[in-house]
């Protein structure tokens, strides 16, 4: 019961994933890694597949659809949550911008016996930061996840991180299917659902760095449904967190 997975959703990376995937194997041979592919049709999966077979530690999951960032963890989540031989699990982007040298930060959190049991990568706090951001992408970020922390009563203050780790305990307590965020807003449920359900939360500082490669997935849905997410879960806490 002591294994540790990493999920790292795809859709379109094939100018990233292979690159990732090899930083990954290297710095961290005892970690399982399972990469999950909304039916990417710039052939990412098929690069994922050949590499899998030379690194018996990476797995591919191919959703047959692409239907949102939230949907790819809640199915990937919600298979792993009943693997009995899993401790943590962790979360990140595949296109670079979460540093794999930060991950061992988070392994580090979860395994201090007095720590917590949710880990974000943070931005905003002391240490951490973005690169190669402009100036109102900035603003927006930061604006929205203190927005965010304030209408949600939550200890965090980069809830829209994707590079987080819990333990499969925490996991355990929330009901996964039933989020009903679907894209970059699942991040925002997801991390209030471990915390009102009794996870003990820790930011440690990361450097995000904007992709080199590829386009950015987010689009003004997404940012709208990063607006209202919050309103909804704060009206709505009792069948939330039941």
């Amino acid at each position: 019961m002591n294994k540790e997975v990493v999920i790292i959703p795809t859709y379109n990376e094939r100018e990233n994933i292979l690159n990732h995937l090899s930083v990954l194997t290297k710095m961290y041979s005892e970690m399982e890694i399972v990469v999950v592919d909304d039916s990417s049709p710039d052939g990412t999966a098929e690069l994922v597949r050949e590499f899998a077979l030379s690194h018996p530690a990476v797995s591919l999951w191919v959703r047959q659809e692409k239907t949102g960032l939230g949907d790819a963890y809640k199915y990937a989540l919600g298979r792993l949550v009943l693997r009995e031989d899993i401790k943590n699990i962790y979360t990140m982007d595949a296109d670079g911008s979460h540093q794999p040298k930060y991950l061992n930060d988070l392994r580090q959190a979860l395994k201090d016996k007095n720590g917590a049991s949710l880990v974000v990568g943070s931005r905003y706090v002391l240490g951490g930061g973005i690169e190669n951001w402009g100036l109102i992408r900035r603003w927006l970020s930061k604006f929205g996840n203190l927005y965010a922390k304030y209408l949600l009563g939550v200890p965090v203050n980069d809830l829209t991180a994707g590079f987080a780790g819990f333990s499969r305990q925490a996991l355990q307590r929330i009901n996964i299917n039933s989020i009903a965020s679907t894209g970059y807003a699942y991040q925002i449920e997801f991390k209030y659902r471990l915390i009102k359900t009794g996870a003990k939360v820790k930011e440690t500082p990361i450097i995000f760095s904007e992709r080199a490669l590829g386009k950015s997935k987010m689009s003004l849905e997404i940012a709208l449904e990063g607006v209202m997410i919050p309103w909804r879960i704060r009206f709505d806490r009792h069948k939330i967190l039941g």
